[in-house]
């Protein structure tokens, strides 16, 4: 009995791994959405760089589509020119802070595109 359960529980460990990238930063996203205020924003990684996994522009554009279908908050993403990482921003929808200020000599904004 002992054994199928250790068996079992490394196949559930395995099969979440195996989540797509986008779905994970969905799911991510949408918790970070609930924890937020109209005044607040949650910032954070969606890549995966120690695995070499980064979303692509669709799937970022995927993520923002879902949230703002099943949510009441928005993505943005920045770049961090200097470092090469990306800053994904969940917001309300609604929200009083439409754009965040990052310094322009070393962020730019990715997602929505910027004109």
């Amino acid at each position: 009995m002992k054994q199928i359960t250790i068996i079992g529980l490394a196949g559930l460990i395995a099969s979440s791994c195996l989540k797509p990238l986008d779905e994970r930063a969905v799911e991510i996203s949408m918790k970070d959405c609930e924890s937020i205020t109209i005044n607040s924003v949650h910032m954070r990684n969606l890549d995966l760089p120690a695995d070499g996994e980064y979303l692509t522009l669709s799937q970022i554009k995927h993520v923002d589509e879902v949230l703002q279908e099943k949510t009441d908050c928005r993505l943005s993403v920045y770049l961090d020119i200097l470092n090469g990482d990306r800053d994904y921003l969940v917001q309300k929808k609604d929200s009083k802070y439409i754009k965040i200020n990052f310094p322009k000599e070393r962020y730019t904004q990715i997602y929505p595109f910027s004109n």
